[in-house]
């Protein structure tokens, strides 16, 4: 999911169908770090942090084609194919594997959006 590499090829690849990433800014999510860290009642727990707004693939491509002024489309492959990309295009088989194993857990909706109500 390279911005560089996706202008340079036209396209973004990935196995993520129609599932919805929930990616923010890293100065949210370090605001949301910092609001855990100095709550005492957060201690001991676990936050999945993630944006209010979740876009799927396809979608991150059709913005990167309306500000780049490019076609840019989403290419969506099996698991195991994007595995297969990931490891030619030069990437370690286990860190292929992690990486194309992630890209399908948005499908499955294992996603959210706790960094809002952290931070608001």
């Amino acid at each position: 999911m390279a911005l560089p590499a996706a202008l340079e090829h036209g396209a973004f690849v990935g196995a993520a169908k129609d599932g919805r990433f929930s990616s923010a800014a890293r100065q949210d999510y370090a605001e949301a770090a910092a609001v855990v860290l100095a709550t005492d009642e957060r201690a001991g727990k676990t936050y999945e942090l993630a944006a209010n707004q979740a876009f799927t693939l396809a979608e991150l491509a059709a913005e990167v084609s309306r500000q780049s002024g490019k076609a840019i489309v989403y290419n969506d492959l099996s698991e195991a194919a994007y595995r297969d990309v990931l490891t030619r295009a030069g990437l370690p088989a286990d860190l292929a594997a992690l990486l194309a194993d992630a890209d399908t857990q948005p499908r499955m909706e294992r996603c959210s959006t706790t960094e809002a109500l952290l931070v608001g």
